[in-house]
Parts: structure tokens; sequence; C-alpha cells
């Protein structure tokens, strides 16, 4: 059926009005016809007339003259009579009576020339009836009143059906269905519909109440017309969150706006917008709530004057001497006891629990890669994760309790009267809060090692020395755990020890090895269907003097640990554009597109990562739209928001980004339809038995099919046999790499690759 809308249904109800109006007042006589306008209508239809004679000249045929003639006759019963008289004055056709008495021949007698062969052939001579006004009792002697009636009925019926069904059309019932709506008026929080226009289409009874408008006066309005301003402060509201939800397709979250028509007493409404799509996917209005924080901000202001006034009563309370103790005894970033003034404590309690032999435990406490926080976010941050620590520690002890900064990111507790158990709890305590922080945006946590006074310690220090070892144990077991010291914990220390040795010992030579330039990088082609290469993936190798070369496992994951990832990724990046700007400007294989380098989380993370990566662009020459970063999912899912505000930065110097290894970690639409991508990468282990294993094909299929519907595109790596990459290729995998095309090689071998140009065997 088809749909008409409200406006045009209610435009043609006051056309057909007014219609029915002029057509009954024309009929009655009512409506005024100037003399002039009726003698100028008269000269048109003469005109009209002599020119259809004029046509008919050349027939030389007075008959065709004469029949054209009575046609015009019959249709004008204004004409009285018609002639036709030749140059000569000969009269070849006569139609009509005679004039009546009383008529003025100069009005009703009408001459128009006739022409034939570009000459005068004669003229047509009409007369016609002399007007006269008539009433409207001469009209209905001669019109039906049947007639008129019913053009009167049918004007003012079809006049009133089509504005009822209008106005019924932009009844809120008829956008909103009753059910739906009477739903919505059983809701505490305000409720608007919107269309695109932002004007009102429906207003639930909660928001007519709050802002004391009825419906009537809230439908057809723009919803930011109602006066919204910011919340205390009377200044109007720029940005509202329909608007936004409107203009971005997405839904807008928590805006705070004020209320306040009569210049008086203010309200304020937490709102929220989401678009309303329609099932073509076109957006259709917008729907906004409004929760009334008016109370909670009440209530929140006195709080806060209330806490203002205890603040300043405890000020006032304090004693002088107590604010000098405090600054002797206290760490100045985290208000902990400094190190000097918890062995005082530790010392008086040892001694007291050994006389009284009762229980005493000591706790040393490390963040987990410290170092890597204060590399990658700057000092300031860690400051601030100190001070988030030091807050957790201190909440989750009691009074009698010690917490003291021992150094650095290490802090120690002291648990007077705590046996193993007890104490452990409260490390586990400690532990979880650290864990589920929400102080700083990333996460964090921490390593615990226990030490009791029931183990036998000859003195404080060796009490904090055993502490300090269970410590070194849970870092070196995984980190964000709790080890008590024990037998076992001293059995463990031996191989860890071991490790930590041989970890230092790789540490040193890997800022040699920076220094002497023992890196160098691999390559790896892409190929596309054909079997054409299209880029490639650089692929760092340590080639150790006296060793060969040594597998990124043994080395990747300390240089990350230690922070020495960051000067040995700038290196890769810095290299690996030095050398696309070379095979760009050689033009060895004009399907190159691209190539692909691996940057690590810590790396990525980085706040300076951006501005070094657009300066190694600029001094290298290199052209970002050739160049491919390749980020791993949990990299990302770590800092969303913060990735995509990288991304977004890197996207408008149009470099690419592709995600490694997908499907292995945390694969979420939820983060994958922000991100800024441009590629997916099936992970080898996928590959390896995709032909074997129904799961690993269904799996890969899937990746293929969501990639395909956020439009991005996919390559498969670890591609080794023929039946492989055929596979792939039916399931619509655009782009492979793996030893069945080639080994990564070093830059030689993979310039000769590119001059040949196609691998498929």
């Amino acid at each position: 059926m088809l749909k008409v809308s409200p406006t045009l249904r209610f435009s043609f109800g006051l056309l057909t009005l007014a219609l029915t109006v002029l057509f009954t007042a024309d009929m009655l006589g009512l409506s005024p016809v100037s003399t002039e306008k009726r003698l100028e209508h008269r000269k048109q239809l003469s005109e009209t007339i002599a020119l259809q004679l004029s046509s008919a000249v050349g027939y030389q045929n007075p008959a065709v003259m004469e029949k054209i003639l009575w046609g015009a006759v019959q249709q004008n019963d204004e004409i009285v009579f018609a002639t036709i008289v030749r140059d000569d004055g000969q009269v070849l056709a006569r139609i009509g009576g005679g004039v009546s008495a009383g008529s003025d021949l100069s009005q009703n007698l009408i001459r128009t020339p006739i022409y034939g062969e570009e000459q005068i052939f004669g003229r047509l001579e009409l007369r016609f009836h002399t007007p006269a006004p008539m009433g409207v009792f001469a009209f209905l002697s001669s019109v039906s009143l049947n007639w008129v009636a019913f053009v009167l009925c049918f004007g003012v019926l079809g006049y009133w059906l089509m504005m009822r069904r209008s106005f019924r059309l932009l009844e809120p019932s008829s956008v909103v269905p009753g059910h739906v709506r009477n739903a919505l008026d059983t809701l505490v929080e305000g409720v608007l519909i919107l269309d695109n226009d932002e004007r009102i289409v429906m207003a639930n009874l909660a928001f007519e109440r709050k802002v004391n408008l009825s419906s009537d006066e809230l439908l057809g309005r723009k919803a930011s017309d109602l006066g919204w301003t910011l919340p205390h402060s009377r200044l109007a509201a720029k940005e509202l969150p329909w608007t936004e939800a409107l203009r971005q397709g997405c839904a807008q979250e928590g805006a705070a706006l004020g209320y306040c028509p009569d210049g008086s007493s203010e309200k304020v409404f937490v709102v929220n917008g989401a678009p309303i799509n329609g099932e073509d996917g076109e957006g259709q209005g917008v729907l906004a709530s409004f929760e009334d924080v008016t109370e909670l901000e009440a209530r929140n202001e006195e709080m806060r004057a209330l806490l203002k006034e205890l603040q300043i009563s405890k000020r006032k309370l304090v004693q002088q001497n107590k604010q000098l103790h405090e600054l002797a005894t206290r760490d100045p970033l985290t208000e902990c006891l400094n190190r000097r003034s918890f062995f005082e404590y530790l010392e008086a309690e040892f001694t007291g629990a050994q006389n009284s032999d009762v229980a005493l435990c000591c706790v040393m406490v490390d963040i987990d890669h410290f170092k890597r926080v204060n590399d990658t976010h700057g000092h300031t941050v860690g400051d601030e994760v100190i001070k988030a620590v030091s807050r957790i520690l201190k909440g989750s002890i009691r009074e009698e309790d010690h917490a003291g900064r021992y150094g650095g990111e290490e802090f120690c507790l002291l648990l007077p009267g705590m046996d193993l158990q007890q104490a452990r709890l409260v490390a586990e305590r400690c532990r979880e809060r650290i864990a589920s922080q929400t102080d700083v945006t990333f996460d964090i946590t921490a390593s615990f090692g226990l030490a009791s006074i029931s183990s036998g310690p000859a003195s404080p220090e060796e009490m904090v020395d055993w502490a300090d070892k269970a410590l070194y144990v849970s870092k070196e077991s995984g980190r964000n755990r709790v080890t008590v010291w024990d037998e076992c914990a001293a059995a463990q220390q031996t191989p860890l020890q071991s490790a930590e040795s041989e970890r230092q010992r790789v540490e040193r030579a890997l800022d040699k090895a920076l220094e002497n330039g023992e890196f160098e990088l691999f390559y790896q082609p892409q190929v596309n269907c054909k079997g054409q290469v299209i880029g490639a993936e650089a692929l760092l190798r340590w080639n150790k003097p006296g060793e060969g070369f040594i597998s990124p496992a043994q080395f990747i994951a300390i240089a990350e640990e230690s922070g020495q990832i960051l000067p040995i990724g700038e290196w890769v990046l810095n290299e690996a554009c030095q050398q696309l700007s070379r095979w760009k400007a050689d033009a060895l294989n004009p399907y190159f597109r691209r190539l692909a380098v691996n940057v690590s989380p810590l790396q990525f993370q980085h706040h300076q990562f951006v501005d070094r990566l657009h300066s190694i662009l600029s001094t290298t020459g290199t052209n970002p739209a050739h160049l491919e970063l390749e980020l791993t999912e949990n990299m990302l899912i770590d800092d969303v928001k913060g990735a995509v505000d990288k991304m977004k930065d890197l996207k408008e110097l149009d470099i690419s980004f592709s995600i490694d290894d997908f499907g292995t970690g945390y694969s979420s639409l939820l983060y994958l339809r922000h991100l800024p991508l441009n590629q997916l990468k099936i992970d080898q282990s996928f590959v390896r038995d995709l032909l074997t294993d129904a799961n690993d094909a269904a799996i890969v299929n899937t990746i293929i099919a969501m990639a395909s519907s956020l439009e991005l595109k996919t390559i498969a790596e670890g591609v080794e046999t023929q039946a492989e990459m055929e596979k792939l290729r039916e399931m619509g995998c655009q782009s492979f790499q793996g030893y069945y095309l080639s080994r990564p090689v070093p830059r030689k071998e993979f310039e000769n690759l590119l001059r040949n140009g196609h691998l498929l065997r």
C-alpha cells in the first residue's frame, strides 16, 4: 500500500477545500470577473477560431470553413452568431441569429483577420451575448440544486476525511504503538523520542512531569529549544547527547544537563541518547532518556560541605608536634613509614615478640614490571602507580600494623600478632586489590614474599632478608603471587638464581649487540592468490659472534621485560623504512606494496611512539602508505581507547595496521569494530591442522567471513603445503605467507625474489 505522509495529506485537504469554495462561488456568481477579463477571453477565442480558419484557406472550400465555424459556435454558448467575410466583402458563411435589442455592438462584436498565404484573406466576425450579473435566484433557476449540494458535500467530506486521517497520523500513538507508550509511561526516567530533525515525536509521562510541560506543548518542538544548560552554571549547553547521537550514529552516555525554565530552581539530568535505526539501517531518529539526579546532586553538595567542615576541624585538632613527627618519619610521596622509621618499629616489635613468644610476620611487596611503567608512561605516571599501591596496602591492614616504603617500588608490611596463615590471607587480599584497582587506567600487579619469626630468624634484618628472598621466588615464578619463606622456597631459589644469572647475561649481551651491529633483518615474502610478491614481513635476527644466529624466542621476552626492546624496536623500524625506500626507488617489483613490521607491546604503549615513528618516516623519506604495523590482540585490549587514539594518529599518515596471530588472543568484535584496522593475520596454529581438524577449518572460515563483513583483508601465515594454500584460497583468503612459498631470507636473497616477482610452484 502506498504510504502518504501526514504533511501531504494535510496539504491535499486544504487544496480540496479551497477548490470547492472557489468552484461553488463561481457557480453562484459570487466570483468577480471584470469586463476587461471577459473581453480578453473573447478576443483570445476569436483569434483561436481565426487561426483554425486560416489553416483551412488553402483548401479553397467554403464548406470546410463553415464546418470549422459551426463547431466553434456549438462549443461556446456566449457566441450569438458568427460570420466569415472575404476581403472583397462576400459573405462565405454565417451561423446564428440577429442582435438583441439594447446590445452594445462595440463591446459584443469582435472582428479578427483571416490570413491566407501571408495575405489577408478576409475577416471573422463574432458577436457575443451581453454579460449580465446572475444572482442567486437566477442561478438556481438554471442550475440543479442537487449538483450544487453534491459539490459542497463532496468538498467538505473529502476535507474532513483527509484532515481527520492526517491529525490521527500525527498523534504519538501512530508513531509509537500504544503498548510501547504504556510501557514507557511506567518508567521513572523521562524518555523522549525525536525524529531526524530533533523534533519531539513522543514524551512519556515522567518527562512531562519533570519539565512541567504537557504533551501538547512538547510534540513538534525541537528538543534543543527547551532551554538546556550546563549544570550549576546557567550557561547554554552546546553539546546535546541526542544531537551527537544523530550526527555520529552511535550512543552518547552520561551527559549532565541542567533545566531551569522559570529562572529559579534548577533540575539536573543525566542524559543518554541512542540512535533509532530502521530495518534498512537508515537513521529514523533518536531515543533520549533523562535521569533526574537533582536530589543526588544536592546531597553530594551537602556531603562536600560537611566533609570540608570535618577537614577544617581535623586540621585544628592536629597538634604541631604531630605534624613535625609525620614529616620526620613518613615518606613524602606515599605517606608510608620511611625505611629508617620502619626498622625502628621492626626492631621494637621483633624484640617484644621474642621476649613474649608471640607471632610476628613481615611481608615484602614489589610492583611487577615497574621499570616498564616508567619507560612507557613516564615517571609522573610511575609515581601515581606507587601512590595507588601504597593506598591499597594501608587500606588492607589494621591500625596496629605498619606499612613502610622500603625503596623505589618496594614496600614492607609489619604484622604483629599474626601467624603465617593469617599473614598470608592479608597478603592475598592486598594482591587481589592491586590487580583490580581503578586508580590508574592500565593494569598493574604486585608480587609478595612472606617471612615469620616462627621460622627462627636471628635478627630483624634476617627476617626481612628471608621475606625478600621469598619475594624473589614469587617474581621468578611468574609474578602476581604470594610466596612464604620455608624449605620449599629455599629449594626453589637455587635454580631460579641460575635462571636469573642467565637472564642478566643475555641482557648484557643485548646491550653490546645493538652497539656492535649484531642485529639484522630477514624478510619473508607475502603473495596474493596468483603468487605475485605483494609484500613482506621484516623479522629480527641476532647474529652473535661465536654463537651464530640466536632464536628470537631466547631474547625477545628478556628484551621486553628489561625495556631493551625500545631501542631495539626503534632500530628495526628505522632499518625497515630505509630498506623500503630503497626498494621502492629501485622499482624491483611493480606488485610490491607493503612491508610489515612487528611492534612490541612496550614499544607501542610508549608515550612517544607516534612522534618517534613520524621522525623515522621523515628521516628515511619512506612513503607511509607502504608501511604496515603488525600488532597483537592482547596488547590492544589492555587499553583500547589509547590504542585507538594512537592508531588514528598514524592512520592519518596513511600507515596500515594488521592484527598478528588473530584468533589466539582476545578476539572480539567489541574492539575490532573500534580499531582502524586494514588486515587480520590468521595464526599458523589454525593453518597447520586446516586439512585434518574440522574445528580449525571452521575457525579459519569464521575469521575470513568476519574480516569480509568488517571490510578487512586477510593473510594466512604458516602455509607449508600447496593443499593448504588451495584450501585457504577456496575459503576466500586473499594473501599468504609460509615455508611453502619461502622461508625468511636475508636482504639480498629477498631482492632476487622481488625481481622474479612470482613464487607459486
